[in-house]
Formats: C-alpha cells, sequence, structure tokens
C-alpha cells in the first residue's frame, strides 16, 4: 500500500494543529474506490468533518498561499504524488525534507493544484474548568450535612451521576461525546443512541426527555437537600417516574425500534434511587393528620423546582446547541476559498446544463438580467432547508438585480403526501404568484409536517401541478441532477463545496470576470 499520500496528510494536519484519527483517517482513505486522486482526499476530509478545498492556481499565486498546505507534484524520478509542503520566506519545504528548495525549483514540480484544510471550530470536546472545580467542594458539603443517613446519601451521589450522564446525552446527540460516552454508545452513526436521540419520538413538545430527567434529578435533590430527608412527595413522584420510564422503553423497542445505552443507564439510575426510597427511606410511620400538609408544601416546593430548573435546562441547552451549530455546521471557510480568483478556477471545469430551460421552472426576480440563479430542491431534504434560507434571503436583498429559478427535484412523480406538497407549492406559485409561493416554501421548511401542511390547504392542486412536478424531475434526469440541493448559475453547477453560504462570493466572482472582459 503506497503511504506516501497518508503519511503527507499526518503531517500537514500536525502541522495545522488539526486532530483527527489516524486509524480513521487511513480506514476512510485507503477504503475510497478513488484513492489516490484529490477527489479522494477531499471527500475522505468532508466524512471527517474537516473543511477543505481543492484548486489549481497560478504558480505566481503561491505566496498568496498560507503556510502550510498539501500539493499535488510530479517528480521525473519519483512520478506524481502528493506532498505536505511548508514556505518559508524565498525557500519550499516538502515532506520530511529537511534541506528545502527555492520556490522557482518547486515551480518545475508543482502544477498548481492544492488542497487547503481548516478544523471545524470547536470540533474538539472542551469543559469548563470552572464547573468542575466548583463542583467538587459542593459535593463534599452536601455529603457532610448528609452523612448521617447513609441511604439518603446514596441517593444524592446517584443523582449526581445521573446528572452527569444527562449532560453526556446532550452531548451526545451534539456528535460531541467523550471517551464515556463512545465506550457506552459506540462509535457509528447507525448507533442506537443516535437514531434515538435525534428522533422527534422521543421528544415531549418542546422539551426533550434528556431535558426533564435532568430537571427531575435536580429538584428531587433540592428537595432532599431542603428537608434533610425524604417524605410523601418523593414517594408518588418516583412512582410517576417508573411510570414513564416504561414509556420510554416501549418507544425504543417498538416505535423506534433501537436500544440507546446512555438512556438505559440513566434508567437505571431512577430505577435504584426508587428502589432506595421505596425500600430503605420511607418514613412508613407518617402522622396522617400532618402528612397531606407537608405533602401539599413538598409537592409545591417540588414542582415549583422542577419549572424552574427545567425552563433553565432547556433555554442553556438551547443556547448551546447554537454555538456547537456555529462550530459545526456554519463555519467560515479559508479566506483563500472565498477568493474570486479561486471560485472563477473552480468555475472553469465544473459542468454545465445539458438542458437549461423549459420544464415549467418556477421563475421570479429580473428575468431579463443575467446571472441566472437556480436552485434544485425537494420538499423532504433536510440539507434543502439551509440552502433555500440562503436563497430566499439573495432574492428577497436582490430580487430586481438577478433572476432567480426554482425546480423541485423528487425521485417519483406518483401520488404520495411530499409530492401532494410540492404540487400545492407549484398550484400557489401559478395562481398567487411567486412571493405567495416563496413564503409557503418558507413556512414549509420552518415547521415541515405535511399532515398539518395538507390540512391547511386541502386539495389545492390539480392535475397540471402534478404534471409540472414531473417535468421538473424529467429537467433533472436529462441534466443528471441526482440529488439535492443543487446549485446553479450562470449555466454551471457549482461544485459541492461551494454550498449557497457562497452565493454573494460566487456572484461577485462572475461580476469581476465580466467587468474585466
Amino acid at each position: 500500500m503506497d503511504r506516501t499520500l497518508f503519511d503527507a496528510l499526518v503531517s500537514y494536519f500536525q502541522a495545522e494543529k488539526i486532530k483527527v484519527s489516524h486509524s480513521e483517517l487511513e480506514l476512510q482513505l485507503f477504503s475510497h474506490p478513488h484513492t489516490p486522486s484529490l477527489y479522494a482526499v477531499s471527500e475522505t476530509l468532508n466524512f471527517l468533518k474537516i473543511s477543505n478545498v481543492a484548486a489549481q492556481i497560478d504558480q505566481n499565486q503561491i505566496n498568496e498561499l498560507p503556510e502550510h498546505f498539501l500539493a499535488f507534484l510530479d517528480d521525473p524520478e519519483k512520478g506524481p504524488y502528493f506532498s505536505h509542503v511548508r514556505q518559508n520566506g524565498s525557500k519550499v519545504y516538502l515532506n520530511g525534507d529537511k534541506a528545502g528548495m527555492t520556490k522557482e525549483e518547486f515551480g518545475k514540480k508543482w502544477n498548481g493544484i492544492i488542497l487547503l484544510a481548516e478544523q471545524e471550530k470547536n470540533a474538539t470536546i472542551s469543559k469548563s474548568k470552572w464547573i468542575t472545580w466548583s463542583a467538587i467542594p459542593l459535593v463534599l458539603l452536601f455529603t457532610v450535612i448528609l452523612w448521617p443517613n447513609f441511604y439518603a446519601l446514596a441517593f444524592f451521589l446517584m443523582g449526581m451521576i445521573g446528572l452527569y450522564i444527562s449532560n453526556e446525552i446532550f452531548e451526545t446527540s451534539h456528535d460531541r461525546s467523550t471517551n464515556f460516552g463512545k465506550k457506552i454508545c459506540g462509535q457509528k452513526e447507525e448507533s442506537g443512541c443516535n437514531k434515538i436521540l435525534k428522533s422527534q419520538n422521543y421528544n415531549l413538545g418542546a422539551f426533550s426527555i434528556n431535558d426533564l430527567l435532568f430537571a427531575f434529578l435536580l429538584s428531587t435533590m433540592g428537595l432532599l437537600l431542603l428537608n434533610v430527608g425524604f417524605g410523601d412527595a418523593h414517594l408518588i413522584v418516583y412512582l410517576v417516574a417508573l411510570i414513564f420510564l416504561l414509556s420510554t422503553i416501549v418507544i425504543q423497542a417498538f416505535v423506534l425500534k433501537a436500544w440507546c445505552r446512555l438512556c438505559l443507564l440513566s434508567s437505571s439510575i431512577i430505577i435504584v434511587q426508587a428502589s432506595l426510597i421505596f425500600g430503605r427511606l420511607y418514613p412508613f410511620n407518617v402522622n396522617l393528620s400532618d402528612g397531606t400538609a407537608i405533602l401539599v408544601k413538598d409537592a409545591t416546593v417540588l414542582g415549583l423546582l422542577f419549572i424552574l430548573t427545567l425552563l433553565v435546562t432547556h433555554n442553556f441547552r438551547k443556547l448551546k446547541s447554537q454555538n456547537y451549530a456555529l462550530g459545526l455546521k456554519h463555519i467560515e471557510l479559508l479566506q483563500f476559498k472565498r477568493s474570486p480568483e479561486t471560485i472563477n478556477r473552480a468555475l472553469v471545469d465544473t459542468k454545465e446544463l445539458t438542458i437549461s430551460t423549459g420544464a415549467g421552472q418556477l421563475i421570479f426576480g429580473n428575468s431579463e438580467v443575467a446571472p441566472v440563479i437556480v436552485l434544485v430542491l425537494s420538499t423532504s431534504c433536510g440539507y434543502c432547508k439551509k440552502a433555500f434560507e440562503k436563497f430566499l434571503d439573495l432574492y428577497h436583498r436582490n430580487g430586481r438585480e438577478n433572476s432567480f429559478k426554482l425546480v423541485l427535484n423528487h425521485y417519483d412523480d406518483t401520488a404520495s403526501k411530499r409530492n401532494d406538497v410540492a404540487a400545492t407549492m407549484i398550484n400557489c406559485y401559478r395562481t398567487r404568484g411567486a412571493d405567495i409561493f416563496l413564503k409557503m416554501m418558507d413556512d414549509w421548511f420552518k415547521h415541515r409536517n405535511a399532515d398539518q401542511f395538507l390540512m391547511e390547504h386541502v386539495s389545492e392542486f390539480t392535475g397540471e401541478d402534478y404534471r409540472i412536478l414531473a417535468e421538473h424531475r424529467e429537467w433533472c434526469k436529462k441534466n443528471e441532477l441526482f440529488h439535492t440541493p443543487i446549485l446553479i448559475v450562470s449555466n454551471k453547477v457549482i461544485p459541492h463545496y461551494y454550498d449557497a453560504t457562497f452565493l454573494d462570493d460566487i456572484l461577485e466572482a462572475i461580476d469581476s470576470v465580466q467587468d474585466q472582459s
């Protein structure tokens, strides 16, 4: 096995402080059918969530490149190969070469093909140290308070473990699990943890079951510390909790047909706590004449604690999720990637449409001007939401300066809910105009509920709308457009690594070429 490419990548990643599992990199790289091509490298890095861009530049642009980059070289003696390149002043150093060479000498081996990479922000697991250290004295303090009651202490410590597992569940649901979570759930995308934690069936409205778990544990521990003991309120809520746990197990077993090991571990914490209450901690000698008043007081305090901790937990995790999304989904790629020169080089050899017009395309904006911006999407495509939002934003800003088209690419044109939704949107465009159609599509991507959508728009489509949907699909087939979303500008299919977030940059690059000509 030729390891030159692998060694070059490892050297480059180390120089750029990009953290990646060498074994995972090796597995993905050498299992790719197109290795050792640049395409295979880019696809492998995309899979590993490492932002990258491949391009061919003029050799006189080398000074515009960062200190480290990956280059494709053609040496008369060694043949074609990839190398990690480090430039320092007027000299260039290849992977494993300490002597270096001049940039002129380097240019004789290099045809201008490069690859740049950048680790996604917040891709490494980081914990707030002050939270960890501040928790230790609190645990010690409560341990001292509860020390005389061994079982209350055991209940408290089990609750602390449950809070940790709840946090681990949250991190795992955002693909940021620690080693503990990976050992429990495994690292495969198709694992039960991933399937369950990312399912809407495992939520209760706006709140996840994990939010409820965290709030439940924290509020019951709070009541324990306030009373320095247990009462009827703990018994009742844990009876309810056990019934609720049973329902979550039923969902996993019969609805999602998968098991989340972290969730089962958190359930075992509740079961152990309930066992402590039922078996050892519940005071059966409560005076009934006084018990009702105590129960009402404890239930009120517990309810307030639960609501407060649930709202705080939910909003804190929502904010944290948004920060994670900024780090994992919406990071700004390399500045080099956004330069007009790089974009235009990427567009030179890109695929052009065989058939650019027709098929009942949904047209809006200023149809008399160029360039024409086309978005191919599906109403059931998860990635299409982000693409449509950027597309819509550009239309709202530059609707009179650009021409816009939208094509619906559904893999079949038979009657179905998702096709009924698409046909309803086409009908809206035909009968009510582009702006109302765009608002309808925007609302659809925000909620994505076919039953609700079709109830609000009962039978608002005809056979003609289904015919147009079929024409859209046939148009995509003839142009060999088989996935969504796809962005097309000036009849050129934009490469996948330039998504809709680069629309403004792409238009700027095209304008720069027109200005020069």
